[in-house]
């Protein structure tokens, strides 16, 4: 707590430094500045940026390096405390235990390769960018690593002085230089020599170093920078050097073509003029930077400026048409609404109405005037740095090496030279022209601060254009702003709507919280006409039709307002449709009058007072309407916000940029693709985006890796899992640093289905079961602007248990085939031994048969034996009969 106040007043004082003492400089908006929470057991401390091909952004930690893609952070895992990080095709790392690199396996893991190793303290702690490389240094040895084919190292200069050791090198013009003892600049000779050009003075030290164009600068002990163009070394004034004097500089990194940015310990971050030495813009704790303590700074392919501050990280998007406009001094209250009229910049608070003013100041200066001198290549006195104690330089160089682990900042020197004239550093020759003195009125400063409208009382909630004059509608009446002073026109109105007629131009609809009411500008004043007086109900929005006619919503109801037979206002109800779907909201759009709800939006025809679902609106997607001039409507569907017009026409094409605001309440389009926005952080922004600035970005997606079931990393160029391990982890990466989690992804399986999933900002697809068969899964991302990616495609395949396979349907064919002709086989021997046993059985009843046959063929020839010798018996009796009768 101690801490917090004494940095809290620390920054109050710089602040009232820069604005007090005639260094202020001119500010429109504050750059669009996001912030990154740190993972848990992550330090706070970030000492550098580099971004990889992919997009990534790879952060140097106190505990270790990290990748991070706007929303998930990993630990690259390597050995050793952290110096240095660099990107070429790979990331390369300096540690405490050699020079490294790191590359990824197919299946997305991460193997570590040391090609120089440490040797005593000769700690390696910087890189330098070349042609298919990198140069690295330590405080004896510069070397160069190849990484075009295979990645090699080759030593460009060794340092075998005692009395010296190398505490900076760079790159310049194709120059190799390099910086001894913290003060002497060197030219590496191509022969592996070297020359003198430079140095400090006596009594500085440099402190950091970074290259912006063709120039190299150089911070040092004494909070000032000093130039290098190849040959000569210069002081390069600073405009604001006192408010360097009084934060302490302690680093700086070339942002554009005409723009550097220098961080302090206790200030913040100044973005300088390359040119001129002017402050473009300042960052810290006043105008949004969550910290004054500024430790490193790093820059993205998307302009974006990364600061490393002591509650995390953030970024600054300088190429964003969107600044910001709450940090200047004077606001009182929360933000409730705003407006620009002519120029002029009206923001509406809680406590009252306020405009940005600015303010300037010229003020008579006299100038050193120094002609051009000629400059000795080895400046003498430089020469007494290299014949200093061998004490001395061992306790610089050990003191150096130590910054490397703990970055803490060096004491910093007492200024001497505070006029603020060009210094040319090397010693010149004794003969010199003399120095001439020169008067001139300069604009020294110029200020923004937010000063209050006299008159006007209450809560600022709406402001409106009427009649080239601004109009403030707050809970204690409406007020009329000209010339910075203000009349109230409407006393006692506690107003909750207010808006031009859109059908009379000459009225202005105005709602209170039981009235609705016709505001009409006369010669003799302002007439009132009372249209509908509701209990215990605010008016919510109105609507002119024309003809005296209107519409009006209350919290609960829409009313139909028109003039009966006697020329008298008379009103009926609609449709009551509040308690259901929340306050209904009344808006021309497109030419017919459409009721907004929280849930579907109706078409309203006056003449049947029938209400129509609008289909085109996605009743489940409304997630807010905003309103607060006269024939524009926002609404917020699908978390994205959409322009309405009354007649159709177009007015805010890019609506994308809206996306990056949370919780929007207020929104004021002042044409020419200009509007401003107040959220629920009392923030204020501007967007000026004009019909040529698309909002089209490059978006990489990647994938990160992919696991199975037992949570084994899985190659992505071959996927094949059996049927018992048939689930899938996804992750997916696509950096994005607008807005942190904002990119959302979406996913198609073909072979599954054919229908993209919905929309999720989470990168991590999980599929618990997939069928056997043969996938492709399809991934998209979308930032925060709506800019898409390419579409990744991931083939997999799940392999069937082994009963569902071709050969286990083959042998289970052969199988039955088998069986079959087995069955076939018995069947046959069956019936052949069953045909044997009927023939046998055939023949034996056959041979009975035959016997029977036999016996019975003896008995009938027994039988005609029997017949004939009863006949022959029979004849004898007849005859004997006869015979008897004959004796008779």
């Amino acid at each position: 707590m101690k801490k917090f106040l004494i940095k809290a007043i620390a920054s109050v004082a710089l602040f009232l430094l820069f604005f007090c003492t005639g260094q202020v400089f001119s500010q429109n908006g504050n750059p669009f500045l996001t912030h990154f929470k740190l993972p848990t057991g992550i330090s706070n401390q970030n000492w550098g940026f580099v971004q990889g091909e992919n997009g990534l952004m790879y952060i140097l930690n106190r505990k270790g390096i990290y990748s991070f893609d706007g929303l998930q952070w990993e630990n690259m895992g390597i050995s050793g405390r952290p110096i240095a990080i660099a990107y070429s095709d790979k990331l390369f790392y300096c540690s405490d235990k050699g020079v490294g690199y790191i590359e990824r396996t197919s299946e997305g893991g991460i193997h570590q390769h040391l090609i120089i190793e440490t040797k005593g303290n000769n700690y390696f702690y910087k890189f330098n960018t070349i042609q298919n490389g990198l140069l690295v240094v330590s405080p004896l040895t510069i070397c160069r690593i190849n990484t075009e084919n295979n990645i090699s190292v080759d030593t460009l200069y060794h340092e075998s002085r005692p009395e010296v050791f190398i505490s900076d090198f760079f790159q310049l013009n194709d120059e190799m230089y390099h910086v001894k003892n913290r003060a002497l600049i060197y030219l590496n000779k191509p022969d592996g020599g070297y020359e003198m050009l430079a140095g400090l003075p006596m009594s500085e030290d440099m402190t950091f170093s970074f290259i912006h164009g063709s120039r190299a600068y150089f911070g040092s002990t004494s909070n000032r920078l000093y130039c290098f163009d190849g040959n000569k070394l210069r002081l390069f004034t600073i405009n604001d050097q006192q408010y360097l004097n009084a934060s302490i500089l302690n680093g700086g990194k070339s942002v554009n073509d005409s723009t550097f940015a220098l961080s302090t310990l206790n200030g913040g971050i100044l973005l300088i003029n390359a040119f001129n030495g002017a402050t473009i813009n300042m960052l810290n704790y006043f105008n949004g930077l969550p910290d004054d303590e500024v430790m490193a700074l790093g820059m993205d392919k998307d302009g974006g400026l990364w600061i490393s501050h002591g509650m995390g990280i953030s970024r600054a998007d300088l190429r964003l048409p969107i600044k910001s406009f709450e940090s200047y001094p004077g606001l009182k209250g929360a933000i409730l609404s705003c407006i620009e009229c002519n120029g002029v910049l009206y923001v509406g608070c809680s406590e009252g109405l306020f405009y940005l003013a600015e303010i300037r100041d010229y003020k008579a200066k006299d100038i050193i005037v120094k002609p051009q001198v000629q400059i000795v290549d080895a400046p003498a006195t430089q020469i007494e740095r290299l014949q200093q104690p061998q004490s001395t330089v061992e306790e610089k160089k050990k003191n150096f090496i130590a910054r490397l682990f703990s970055r803490q900042s060096d004491k910093v020197a007492d200024d001497e030279d505070g006029d603020g004239s060009a210094m040319v550093v090397p010693l010149q020759k004794k003969s010199e022209i003399p120095l001439q003195k020169k008067r001139i009125y300069e604009l020294q400063s110029i200020s923004h601060s937010y000063k209050q409208i006299s008159g006007v009382k209450g809560k600022v909630r709406n402001l409106i254009i009427y009649d080239g004059s601004v109009f403030a509608a707050t809970n204690l009446g409406l007020f009329e702003v000209k010339e910075e002073k203000a009349t109230l026109v409407s006393p006692g109105f506690n107003i909750t709507f207010i808006e031009p007629n859109e059908a009379n131009r000459t009225q202005l609809l105005i709602g209170t919280d039981e009235r609705a009411l016709i505001a009409t500008k006369g010669a003799k004043g302002w007439h009132y006409t009372e249209l509908l007086t509701v209990d215990n109900q605010q008016i919510v929005s109105m609507v002119g039709l024309g003809n005296d006619s209107y519409v009006v919503s209350t919290e609960f109801d829409v009313i139909y307002i028109a003039k009966d037979e006697k020329n008298k206002f008379q009103s009926r109800i609609i449709t009551s449709i509040g308690a259901e779907f929340g306050s209904p909201v009344v808006r021309k759009v497109n030419g017919k009058i459409k009721i907004f709800t929280s849930g579907p939006v109706f078409d309203f025809d006056p003449n049947t007072d029938g209400l129509v679902v609008d289909t085109s609106f996605d009743a489940d997607q409304n997630n807010g309407i905003y309103f607060s001039q006269s024939g524009i409507t926002w609404l917020n569907s699908r978390n994205r916000c959409i322009c309405l017009s009354a007649y159709g026409e177009e007015l805010f094409s890019n609506t994308n940029y809206l996306s990056l605001f949370d919780n929007p309440n207020y929104i004021n389009f002042s044409g020419d693709g200009e509007l401003l926005l107040v959220n629920a952080f009392n923030q204020l922004y501007k967007l000026s985006v004009k019909e040529s600035e698309a909002s089209e970005r490059t978006v990489t997606l990647f994938l990160r890796g992919v696991t199975g079931k037992s949570g084994i990393r899985l190659d992505p160029k071959k996927i094949e899992l059996n049927y018992a391990d048939n689930s899938l982890v996804i992750t997916m990466s696509a950096p994005s640093f607008l807005k942190e989690g904002a990119t959302h992804y979406q996913y198609r399986i073909s072979g599954l289905t054919n229908r993209w999933s919905a929309m999720t900002t989470n990168p991590v697809f999980e599929f618990p079961y997939f069928p056997p068969g043969q996938y492709t899964i399809s991934i998209r991302a979308m930032d925060v602007l709506g800019n898409n990616s390419e579409t990744l495609n991931l083939p997999f395949e799940i392999k069937p248990p082994f009963w569902q396979t071709l050969w286990f349907y083959g042998l289970c064919a052969i199988f039955v085939m088998i069986i079959f002709f087995l069955i076939v086989a018995i069947r046959e021997r069956n019936l052949r031994r069953e045909k044997e046993i009927l023939e046998q059985k055939v023949k034996e009843r056959t041979k009975t048969i035959e016997e029977q046959k036999e016996v019975l063929k003896q008995q009938r020839d027994d039988l005609v034996r029997y017949n004939e010798e009863i006949l022959q018996q029979k004849e004898e009796i007849e005859a004997q009969r006869d015979e008897i009768e004959t004796q008779r």
